[in-house]
């Protein structure tokens, strides 16, 4: 074994024991609190796991959940990739922007959860929180791949005309991909913490995913197991799709070296 499979085993093995490790703090803070109906065992969790993994409407909700975040992403991206070109081509654009996009990245988000529930529907204020957290990230992701452009490419555009649809669409685009994908990759895990989080705070059953199911467990039904049961839900369903996007963000820049 080389040493950089061997370096490859010890790293699975470290996640590994540190998995472990959380599960037995898990059982042994379950077992001092001694209070099962409220801080449930692994083997009391798991098994309402098993029985809720058997209703429809838990595979509805994480699919309805994981639509809103695409959704929310796909509006995300049109916007980010208009405003993100001009402010990659345009300085006083990407000056304009930046104190607005400073204020979408520092803004507290359950704060504007509890303010667009107070002025809009509850369905669109999970819409636009999301909005809020995900766009800063592609809208940088894609000006700082314009501006990272070759400078003998953006000089030969020049020649025929920088601004042109042509040298937009069939040169600049393309060359900034690698760091569209990063920026998607990298928004998407967040956009995931951020849906379930609104869809908790919003308690709207016109929103039907995993934090609706969550809010009811505690909020209506006081099912703490229940609670429990779905919290591992979605970190173990979110938590795949993390480890994936995690994978593929590594082989992008692997292979474009950035």
């Amino acid at each position: 074994m080389n040493k950089k499979d061997k370096g490859k085993v010890l790293n699975f093995l470290y996640i590994t024991l540190g998995f472990l490790t959380l599960l037995f703090l898990w059982e042994i803070t379950s077992f001092i609190t001694n209070k099962p109906d409220i801080y449930p065992d692994l083997v009391a969790t798991f098994s309402r796991l098993f029985e809720i993994l058997q209703n429809f409407s838990t595979y509805k909700a994480i699919f309805t959940s994981l639509g809103i975040i695409l959704l929310t992403m796909l509006f995300s991206f049109i916007f980010a990739l208009f405003l993100g070109v001009l402010a990659g081509l345009f300085n006083f654009v990407d000056k304009f922007l930046t104190p607005l996009i400073t204020f979408m990245k520092v803004i507290p988000t359950a704060c504007v959860v509890v303010l667009l529930i107070i002025f809009v529907k509850s369905f669109y204020s999970t819409i636009i929180v999301i909005f809020l957290v995900v766009f800063p990230i592609m809208y940088e992701s894609i000006s700082n791949g314009i501006k990272n452009i070759d400078k003998n490419i953006i000089n030969s555009l020049r020649i025929e005309g920088l601004y042109t649809w042509n040298s937009i669409s069939k040169v600049i685009i393309p060359s900034i991909m690698p760091y569209v994908y990063i920026g998607i990759i990298s928004s998407f895990g967040l956009g995931m913490k951020v849906e379930i989080m609104s869809e908790i705070i919003v308690g709207s059953a016109g929103l039907a995913g995993l934090g609706h199911l969550i809010y009811l467990s505690y909020a209506v039904n006081a099912d703490y197991i229940e609670l429990f049961a779905l919290a591992s839900l979605t970190l173990i369903s979110f938590g795949l799709i993390d480890i994936i996007l995690h994978f593929i963000k590594k082989l992008i820049k692997n292979k474009y070296k950035f």
